[in-house]
């Protein structure tokens, strides 16, 4: 019993002093993980809107119309706001495409740079070339205009359209809720995301159709087996009354018949004795 409890405090201060380092590492290198964090979104929105004194975070606003959006900031320059930086990511061929839009406030495209992106080398992964980005800069927020004036990567479709979406996504954002830039037309489809959307649909309904068939299933199956049940009990209860009752008729019948034959030769035994 003593070396037990010896045992469990030594596990006791293990777990103590683990607990303990782990607390202080934690401590000490959280802010320093904050810090590169906010430095590498910066350096990713000082990417496409280089002037600036600061960037401030705005709040989202109707999220859900555009989910590719996961966050604005407006860029500050001598206490105006002189832009907007949007982090967005979209669907691609093989994941997810993570960019930063930069648009000033006279409505224009100032840059678009890609952060990460897991597109098929060669093909897809080209979304991140000069060549391709260079088609943004200047362009005006017009939704309208983006679709025929982008031309996609040759043999990469589904990668190029993620992107015209996303950006898409960012002109109605900036021309619906910040009131810049123009979106009039159809917005830009995401087949990569589209097709997912469909996939899940599809999963759900065959898994619903599946739980009812098995529903239905087994309800047939258990009337099936109810009427089954209740036929057979019937069954054997008719027969249990029948045998009975058959039986007891029998016998008493043929009681009756060996007390009257009985009676009646004892009659004429005695009717003869008399008569001698």
């Amino acid at each position: 019993m003593r070396e037990t409890l010896k045992l469990s405090l030594r596990l006791f201060l293990f777990a103590l002093v683990a607990a303990l380092a782990l607390a202080a590492t934690n401590e000490i290198t959280k802010d320093p993980i904050a810090r590169q964090a906010v430095k590498k979104a910066n350096a990713a929105r000082d990417a496409v809107m280089p002037v600036y004194d600061r960037f401030d975070e705005m709040e989202l606003v109707d999220a859900e119309s555009y989910p590719d959006i996961e966050a604005v900031h407006s860029v500050v320059k001598d206490e105006q706001i002189i832009g907007y930086t949007f982090q967005i990511s979209s669907t691609g061929y093989k994941g997810p495409i993570v960019m930063t839009l930069g648009i000033s406030s006279e409505g224009a495209v100032s840059a678009l740079s890609i952060n990460s992106q897991s597109e098929t080398a060669g093909l897809g992964s080209k979304v991140a070339d000069e060549e391709f980005l260079s088609q943004f800069p200047g362009k005006p927020v017009d939704t309208g205009a983006l679709a025929s004036d982008v031309d996609t990567i040759s043999g990469a479709t589904v990668s190029s359209k993620a992107v015209l979406s996303g950006v898409d996504q960012a002109f109605r954002y900036a021309a619906q809720v910040l009131g810049i830039g123009s979106a009039n037309s159809e917005a830009v489809p995401n087949p990569s995301a589209d097709a997912q959307s469909g996939a899940t649909s599809d999963a759900q309904s065959g898994a619903t159709s599946d739980a009812q068939s098995g529903a239905t299933s087994d309800a047939q199956s258990g009337a099936t087996s109810d009427a089954q049940s209740g036929a057979t009990a019937g069954a054997q209860s008719g027969a249990a009354s029948t045998t009975p009752s058959s039986a007891t008729s029998d016998t008493q019948t043929g009681a009756t018949t060996d007390g009257n034959g009985g009676a009646t030769a004892e009659e004429s035994a005695q009717n003869g004795g008399a008569a001698a």
